[in-house]
């Protein structure tokens, strides 16, 4: 997922493959921050000025329950949970194991 600083979502969320032109529309334009678990295998492969790459910030799950109780106050759409389907980046996929 692509954000701004406000937390807008500019791009949704997708798998990507990682090349040296990732990202690029976005980094000619701006500073591009990246961090997590898939950060050091970004910094190894996009080489480009804007790209500025945070270690130690991993995302949690800690404070969604603080962000959904202020889309709350705000009045704002939340998910209705007899009905939201989670989003898996990638197809699960079951296999069976192979005997070794």
């Amino acid at each position: 997922m692509v954000a701004n600083a406000e937390l807008v979502v500019l791009e949704s969320t997708e798998a990507k493959v990682l090349d040296e032109v990732s990202f690029r529309s976005w980094l000619d334009r701006g500073v591009v921050c990246f961090f997590g678990n898939g950060s050091d295998k970004s910094k190894a492969i996009i080489r480009h000025p804007n790209a500025k790459f945070i270690d130690g910030v991993i995302p949690s799950a800690l404070k969604l329950g603080e962000l959904a109780f202020n889309k709350f106050e705000l009045k704002q759409v939340i998910e209705d949970l007899s009905s939201y389907e989670p989003f898996y980046l990638k197809d699960f996929v079951f296999r069976k194991p192979k005997s070794v």
